[in-house]
Parts: C-alpha cells; structure tokens; sequence
C-alpha cells in the first residue's frame, strides 16, 4: 500500500490563502477583460447602424443611448 499526502477538501469552494485569492482575482480580471473585449467588439461591428436621431440600434433592455 503506498503512502500519500494528498487531502481532499470537503468545500474545496470554502477554501481560502493569499495564492488561491491571487488566483481568484487575477482570473476574474481576465475574464472581465474578455467580456468587455468582446462585447466592444459586437458593438463595433454593428455601429453603422444607428437611428435617424443618432442612437445605435438595440435590442433588448434599457436604452443604448
């Protein structure tokens, strides 16, 4: 029988240090600059498209103004 000390988590979720938050926070940041990348990248494929007041064309919630 071979030994180890490999522990597994019970909350692997609930589990917290300064690297695992590091993680966290850096991973976050890229994802959030992958969205906003990408949705600038939507918006400015279709920005032609605008109504006759000058506003973009949208759909969906809220104004685009």
């Amino acid at each position: 029988m071979k030994k180890h000390t490999v522990v597994g988590l019970t909350r692997p979720d609930r589990f917290s240090d300064s690297l695992i938050e590091l993680l966290r926070t850096g991973a976050k940041q890229l994802l959030e600059q992958a969205v906003e990348a990408g949705l600038a990248g939507f918006i400015e494929q279709f920005s032609d498209k605008k109504l006759s007041d000058g506003k973009l064309l949208w759909y969906g919630r809220g104004n685009a103004g």
